[in-house]
């Protein structure tokens, strides 16, 4: 079954850019997101759909219930400053982890699966 997920790297204090919107730390489609999931669901098959954008696209797929999974890398590194991880504009129902991958870098990859 087709998956959509959220993949991101984020500091330890939980944000994806600097507060200008910078990516240095780290080494489309546009329109209603409704019918570009549906779409994307169509066209993958079998396969995953990978979300990249940022926070606010994914809490976007989030809010018409077609975010399957989050993947978050955590990066050891914290910013101070910047962009949330997911700026939803509700509270979410609780999501379930899948797993945890350590890197030897120090990063750590969670997944959690929604709803």
């Amino acid at each position: 079954m087709t998956k959509f997920q959220y993949s991101v790297a984020s500091s330890l204090d939980g944000f994806i850019a600097d507060e200008h919107h910078g990516l240095g730390w780290l080494r489309s489609r546009s329109g209603d997101v409704l019918p570009i999931a549906d779409a994307a669901r169509a066209e993958a098959g079998e396969r995953n759909v990978w979300i990249v954008g940022g926070g606010p696209i994914a809490a976007e797929f989030l809010e018409v219930e077609r975010l399957d999974e989050l993947l978050v890398t955590y990066m050891p590194v914290a910013l101070g400053r910047g962009r949330p991880l997911l700026p939803v504009a509700t509270a979410t129902p609780r999501f379930t982890l899948v797993r945890t991958t350590p890197f030897p870098n120090g990063a750590v990859e969670h997944v959690y699966r929604t709803g």
